[in-house]
């Protein structure tokens, strides 16, 4: 809530608060395309700076993933970018956990992706390398720009400062509230 993101808005994409790594953290889970949980990501917000970013030892998923069903998908670097769009109206987010973390194969009904990494170098040239790979797939490419952050950094950060110049497509209150997740005790199989 300290980043004006509501939590009963992340809660209602998995999140939840809990030890994980030893340390205090909003977990939040890697999804397929249908919605299944695959693995967990815990970010630290018990105050501490070590392994401020935690991931299960297990393939890795998507934040959101089920919003890839759609024909236009924002995608994103980190969870805290995708649940700042979720929050302005942009509800078919999400986040990568990374800059190389796009399963294209789980783009099947994709006509357009709109990167919103960060705007710095490793996020610049990121869009360049994957807006080559939409292309080689048919898929239309724009990214976010600098004027729409607003001089921030990146999607979080101008939605914290009030910065984020974007139009939402459907409100939040739009988002189907989901069932409690079950989270697995075994890692999925192959």
């Amino acid at each position: 809530e300290s980043r004006k993101i509501p939590y009963h808005l992340a809660k209602q994409l998995g999140a939840g608060v809990g030890s994980l790594a030893g340390a205090t953290r909003l977990i939040l889970p890697h999804t397929n395309p249908q919605g299944e949980v695959v693995s967990l990501y815990g970010r630290r917000i018990d105050g501490g700076a070590e392994f401020k970013h935690y991931h299960l030892k297990r393939p890795k998923g998507i934040f959101n993933a089920q919003a890839m069903n759609n024909q236009e998908v924002w995608i994103c670097e980190g969870a805290f970018d995708c649940l700042a769009l979720i929050a302005s109206g942009i509800t078919n987010a999400v986040a990568v956990f990374g800059l190389n973390g796009i399963r294209w194969d789980w783009l099947k009904n994709t006509k357009r992706v709109v990167l919103c990494f960060d705007i710095d170098r490793a996020g610049l040239t990121a869009i360049t390398e994957q807006a080559e790979q939409a292309h080689l797939r048919g898929i239309e490419v724009s990214a976010i720009t600098r004027e729409e952050l607003g001089g921030a950094s990146d999607i979080a950060e101008a939605w914290e400062k009030g910065t984020l110049n974007i139009e939402p497509t459907e409100p939040p209150e739009a988002i189907a509230p989901k069932p409690s997740i079950e989270i697995p005790t075994e890692p999925p199989e192959g």
